[in-house]
């Protein structure tokens, strides 16, 4: 069952949808610039793929209060980040957790990855602006999954270009469209947690 649990962050509380059964062997936190809890399709079909793999998952509001320009800021993305990995680690009793992030949310997915490797196991990144990453990237020692567009030339570049600075693991992989598209990214994201935060 999937409840919605407040997330303590300094001078707010976050409120996040949580599904962490006991018999989960890992956690995903879903992280996006414009709000993927608010997606409801979408993200019911991405995280009933994760589900299936016997992850629990976090799907996480960082700025529900945040003014526009606040939005796009990688740094306050990364603040409620690290917060909510901070939660985690108490609530999910060591279970190894992923970040699957959208848009600004993937550099602070990189971001994350980079300054508290021993929180984050895996990272997946779709349609991201990875290149506003706020740590150097060789820092990055997971299996990260750039997901990329096959329309949109420019962001998978970039996100190329990015790859060949990562220390650990790490693909490429073009999807249609725009890279956006939720049965796609289910099975992409389900596949790779479900590799990276292996079962006992």
């Amino acid at each position: 069952m999937t409840t919605t649990r407040t997330v303590p962050i300094p001078g707010t509380d976050l409120s996040s949808d949580v599904h962490l059964p006991d018999d989960a062997h890992g956690v995903v936190v879903l992280v996006q610039d414009g709000g993927w809890r608010h997606r409801g399709t979408e993200v019911a079909t991405i995280t009933g793929a994760l589900h299936e793999r016997g992850l629990g998952t976090v799907v996480a509001d960082l700025h529900p209060h945040a003014d526009h320009a606040a939005r796009f800021e990688v740094t306050h993305v990364v603040d409620g980040l690290l917060a909510t990995l901070d939660w985690i680690a108490d609530e999910a009793g060591g279970r190894p957790v992923g970040v699957l992030a959208e848009g600004i949310g993937a550099a602070a997915a990189l971001t994350a990855a980079a300054q508290r490797p021993a929180a984050v196991a895996a990272v997946v990144c779709v349609a991201g602006h990875t290149e506003l990453a706020r740590e150097p990237l060789e820092l990055v020692a997971v299996p990260v999954l750039l997901l990329v567009g096959d329309d949109r030339p420019e962001v998978a570049e970039l996100n190329r270009r990015v790859a060949g600075g990562i220390a650990g693991r790490v693909e490429v992989r073009e999807l249609g469209g725009d890279g956006r598209g939720a049965d796609e990214v289910a099975a992409a994201a389900a596949g790779w947690f479900g590799e990276a935060l292996p079962a006992g």
